[in-house]
């Protein structure tokens, strides 16, 4: 009976030793235990009417300076894999900003250079290294953005050795967003009704040559402009007597002849209609006006006396 009592204290004491080998074996290194990082607050400005898709910006965020270990000790070999997860929704393989039209890409730069989150990827090598570890997230623009706001992710991505040979998890780096990382969406808003300009009564005898115009009266269009935004217009109507030129065609019954009603911009130069113009980009906030004005020009050799009305339609664009 003794005998049988002496064999099982040496069994269990060897289990017990053989488990706290396994144990030290794969320890995780204090110095990288769910390293926090935090994307710095900024704010980004799109067109309204910008539907590309495109990168808006990089973000490269150092997570550690030097050589790195992420177990305890050189050698140590827990058989594991490098995880990289989005802890925010995922949709089309983007993290969810919650802005329609903006996603969130993530990776670390031990993956390869196209090789974003999420991944999961064996370390072959019996003790992971890394150099200068580094958060590398990507804004993207998906499609049209008609509505900014601030991106509702706070905690965006994690990155961790998943270790095969223990069942555990060595949770390396953390990366969350700052709480005021805007979207701004640029655009005006049209301050005055749509104008009808009189442009007065004039005698064919005003008009002594082709080329020859009345007076020029201004066309009252102001908008309102958050700062940064880049506005373009295109002059569309149902007749044209020369687009190059600014020259619209008189409409209606009883119309004059030999003389059309020309468009100018602000510095007096004929307005290419049918055609997007770009009047000005990164306005500053506030009252934006167009400082344009119309004519009536003579065009042929002879006017014909009669009504002289013409309308157009002004489109203006935000990109």
């Amino acid at each position: 009976m003794n005998n049988l009592i002496y064999k099982s204290i040496l069994t269990v004491s060897f289990i017990y030793l053989y488990s706290g080998y396994a144990n030290a074996a794969c320890v995780q290194n204090p110095t990288w235990r769910n390293i926090q990082k935090t994307i710095p607050n900024e704010t980004i400005n799109i067109q309204y009417d910008d539907t590309r898709s495109y990168q808006l910006k990089s973000i490269s965020l150092p997570i550690y300076t030097g050589t790195y270990n992420p177990t305890n000790g050189v050698g140590q070999d827990c058989g594991g894999n490098q995880v990289g997860i989005y802890l925010a929704p995922v949709s089309n393989g983007m993290a969810v900003s919650g802005i329609n039209g903006i996603g969130i890409k993530a990776r670390i730069n031990s993956f390869g250079p196209d090789t974003f989150f999420p991944v999961n990827g064996p370390y072959t090598a019996t003790t992971w290294t890394f150099t200068n570890p580094t958060w590398d997230i990507r804004i993207e623009k998906t499609g049209h953005v008609t509505s900014g706001g601030i991106i509702s992710t706070r905690q965006l991505a994690r990155f961790y050795q998943q270790n095969r040979k223990t069942g555990t998890d060595f949770i390396i780096s953390t990366v969350s967003f700052s709480t005021n990382y805007r979207i701004n969406v640029l655009s005006c808003s049209l301050k005055n009704s749509v104008p009808t300009i009189n442009l007065g009564d004039w005698y064919d005898t005003q008009f002594p040559a082709v080329g020859s115009t009345s007076t020029n009266i201004n066309i009252p269009i102001t908008l309102n402009c958050m700062a940064g935004t880049n506005i373009k217009a295109t002059v569309t109507s149902s007749k044209y007597e020369d687009t190059a030129t600014g020259k619209l065609a008189l409409t209606g019954p009883g119309s004059a002849t030999g003389v059309a009603i020309q468009l100018l911009d602000k510095n007096n130069n004929p307005i290419k209609l049918n055609t997007m113009n770009s009047l000005q980009n990164n306005v500053p906030a506030g009252d934006y006006m167009f400082n344009w004005k119309a004519r009536y020009i003579k065009t042929a050799d002879n006017i014909t006396p009669g009504t002289a009305n013409a309308s157009a339609t002004v489109n203006i664009r935000y990109e």
